[in-house]
């Protein structure tokens, strides 16, 4: 069984010298025309199936490899780029006077860290738990991954068994092939994510893959982290209806709306969990909703360690869903959440002063989610 990677094409900030990470930076000129020719080779190799990074230069790059492969493109955010953190827009000469780094990389210990930097661990681990999912769901397929320079590296590190830091970094637009049966690593050694892996894949996911069904076993075991959450004077007044049938999951969303990405058809996720107030237990208003608050997150927490995405939704019809679901009079519905396999295309950004958006969809479909940078949410003492 064969895999292929390929870095994306060049972009400016290539050719300049200049970190670019997560920085989202578009393909240049000569990017564009490095992956039209790579086009016009990738054919024969029985390519099915592309899995790309979000991140619009390897997105890019698969899209005008698509046109001849014509094959599905899913995003997965596993494979997007180290994060360097405050380093990245600086140029690579004056980082490289700065901390102990290769020519392209930090040291294998993360050297930088303290900046923001993505610790080596958690990019070995994305990428590996990535390919470890790759080999159980497409035994099947030749898969195709688009992504980046670092993560290359990564994926090399993971066949190869080497440190990723000793690995060559591969060329724009160069083709690696790697096969499953001559891997030395066989699995990733750092499996478990860190919690700050778990936080960020807990971000709200807004469109799911409606194939992946969910079990009731599946969802009491999550529902299983919740209940040790904490709770106002140990009161436990919090209740959780649980739906993974597919007929009652399509009815509970037609009753809940996600702002401009309201559910339709296509979209929906494996399954819908109802967090409930017992009035009958505690008819403290003031906390409920910061302990429905806590249980959402550590059930959404549980679902992204089990590599699933979830959404917190407060609006939606009171009325009609409690008739739905047979909710009494003492139980009070406070948050649904969506859970199941995402499908939406995200990335988070830093806010920048003159953004006029906090969120947007681009024309590629890629939602970009711009968060408050850490210094912005630091009081200091006047």
């Amino acid at each position: 069984m064969k895999i292929f990677a390929i870095r994306h094409g060049q972009t400016d900030w290539n050719v300049q010298g200049i970190m670019q990470g997560n920085t989202d930076i578009e393909l240049n000129e000569t990017g564009l025309a490095q992956a039209e020719e790579a086009a016009k080779t990738i054919g024969g190799h029985g390519i099915d199936l592309i899995i790309s990074s979000p991140l619009k230069r390897a997105l890019k790059t698969a899209e005008m490899l698509n046109k001849v492969l014509n094959c599905p493109i899913i995003c997965d955010d596993a494979l997007r780029e180290r994060g360097f953190g405050d380093y990245e827009g600086m140029a690579i000469s004056q980082i490289r006077g700065m901390v102990k780094m290769d020519p392209e990389y930090f040291d294998k210990t993360g050297s930088g860290e303290g900046h923001g930097v993505e610790p080596m661990t958690e990019l070995l681990g994305r990428v590996g738990r990535l390919l470890d999912g790759i080999r159980e769901k497409y035994p099947d397929r030749t898969v195709l991954l688009v992504t980046h320079g670092g993560t290359m590296r990564a994926i090399s590190s993971y066949f190869r068994g080497e440190e990723a830091s000793e690995e060559p970094v591969a060329g724009n637009c160069q083709l690696v092939e790697f096969d499953w049966d001559k891997s030395t690593a066989g699995k990733a050694e750092e499996k478990n994510m860190s919690i700050r892996e778990l936080v960020i894949k807990s971000r709200s996911c807004r469109a799911y893959d409606e194939s992946y069904r969910m079990t009731e076993q599946d969802l009491r075991e999550l529902i299983e982290l919740a209940r040790f959450a904490p709770t106002s004077g140990n009161q436990q007044a919090l209740k959780f209806y649980i739906s993974w049938e597919k007929d009652e999951v399509d009815a509970i969303a037609k009753f809940t709306h996600w702002g401009k990405d309201r559910p339709y058809p296509g979209i929906n996720p494996s399954a819908f969990v109802l967090i409930i107030q017992d009035t009958d237990i505690d008819r403290r208003e003031w906390s409920w909703w910061r302990e429905a608050g806590i249980a959402a997150q550590t059930i959404l927490l549980g679902a992204a360690e089990r590599d699933l995405n979830g959404l917190m939704i407060g609006s939606f019809d009171n009325g009609p869903l409690r008739e739905l679901v047979g909710l009494k009079e003492n139980h009070k519905l406070l948050l649904v959440l969506a859970i199941g396999k995402g499908t939406e295309r995200a990335v988070a950004e830093d806010l920048q002063p003159g953004d006029e958006k906090s969120v947007y969809r681009d024309e590629n479909g890629v939602t970009h989610v711009k968060k408050r940078t850490l210094d912005e949410l630091i009081l200091k003492r006047a």
